[in-house]
């Protein structure tokens, strides 16, 4: 039983030595070391370490962020484009044998409309009635008002092809710095009806 007693009064004794050995020493009054506070405040454990940590990351994920949010807006504008190039590549098919109007201009009107969006000055046009359909995108020849001869409407034979390519500019932009800057393309050929 002595030996038990023996070893706990050892133990309680070191750890009043640690607690005494942890605790902060204290400055006698009116004797404050020079920069004291300040040593306190920089040397008292990591409080403001998080706080700095977020400052430093913060305007990285603000990049970050913006960066994402600027392209899904292109991607945006880039789906609305082919959705809409397919709806006015299907209003031109139908389009046969209409002679009171021009069915380029009225589908060009029609892939202005479908996408909403989008600025309509900003596109360029290239279409072909009754030509072999597909093939690359032109390089030139496009406009920014189509419009169809009336010959070119008048020979629309039914099984005839008939082609859209669309160019729209876009910017990917964060912050006001431009990072990528071109056109989107889309195409469609359609067979009339």
């Amino acid at each position: 039983m002595k030996t038990v007693s023996n070893l706990w009064r050892r133990s309680t004794m070191l750890a009043q030595s640690l607690q005494r050995a942890a605790a902060p020493q204290r400055v006698r009054a009116g004797t404050p070391a020079p920069g004291g506070r300040v040593r306190a405040f920089l040397c008292s454990g990591g409080e403001g370490a998080a706080l700095a940590e977020f400052a430093l990351l913060l305007p990285v994920i603000f990049l970050l962020m913006t960066g994402i949010f600027s392209f899904s807006v292109a991607l945006d504008q880039k789906l609305q484009l082919d959705e809409a190039v397919g709806a006015g590549g299907r209003f031109l098919a139908v389009q046969r044998g209409n002679t009171n109007t021009d069915p380029c201009a009225l589908a060009a009107t029609m892939i202005e409309n479908s996408a909403p969006s989008l600025t309509p000055s900003k596109f360029n046009f290239s279409m072909v009635i009754g030509g072999a359909g597909g093939g690359t995108f032109p390089s030139s020849g496009f406009s920014n008002a189509p419009s169809c001869p009336l010959s070119k409407t008048l020979s629309m034979t039914q099984e005839a092809n008939v082609s859209i390519w669309v160019q729209y500019p876009y910017a990917l932009k964060v912050y006001g710095v431009t990072y990528a800057a071109g056109n989107f393309n889309s195409a469609i050929t359609e067979v009339t009806q």
